[in-house]
């Protein structure tokens, strides 16, 4: 018989009145010297049909409930994130999210404080843009308003070309042609 895994019952240490205690001699296997002759193995299966209907395990001989006692049995591991406490606390967090139940107003931490940090930011760089249009010179402002300018002429001029670009070229040939007449007509005056 093998070793058993489970609650030990009270029927182990119980021995049979069937079984044999004469010691064992040669090599022969524990079991071979337990039952002396076929009556002790009639009874033998008449105690496992008997355990057989109250759930219990067939009886161990002596030698290996001893020796059960002397096996370290292992301890369970420990599962280093679980124990942890940042985990600990993430559960902790998810279980009461889970007891309140949805709500829409709330975010999440990690959410309310990216936004925090963006709409900081956003009024750091207003902030310092204030600074600066307070801090110019009027001769910074004056280079400020032609740049301005020559960029929005820029945008004008580019606006125009396109707009040359996507007509027919029948109409850029025509155009071109009025310009060389009224060139002409002015020199003759002249």
């Amino acid at each position: 018989m093998g070793v058993t895994h489970g609650k030990k019952s009270e029927h182990h240490h119980q021995i049979s009145p069937t079984r044999s205690r004469t010691p064992l001699k040669g090599t022969a296997s524990a079991h071979t010297g337990l039952l002396s002759d076929q009556d002790g193995e009639q009874g033998q299966r008449a105690e496992d049909q008997e355990q057989g209907k109250s759930g219990g395990s067939p009886p161990q001989p002596e030698s290996q409930e001893e020796g059960r006692d002397l096996i370290i049995q292992p301890k369970k591991r420990l599962n280093l994130v679980r124990v942890s406490k940042s985990h600990q606390e993430l559960h902790r967090e998810l279980r009461m999210t889970h007891k309140r139940g949805p709500c829409l107003d709330v975010k999440p931490e990690l959410q309310r404080v990216l936004e925090q940090r963006n709409w900081e930011q956003g009024m750091k760089q207003r902030r310092e843009a204030e600074e600066e249009k307070k801090n110019r010179s009027p001769l910074q402002q004056e280079l400020l308003k032609r740049h301005q300018r020559l960029e929005e002429l820029e945008r004008e001029l580019k606006a125009q070309q396109e707009g040359l670009q996507s007509s027919p070229e029948f109409i850029r040939v025509k155009e071109s042609l009025r310009r060389t007449t009224i060139l002409d007509l002015g020199e003759k005056v002249v």
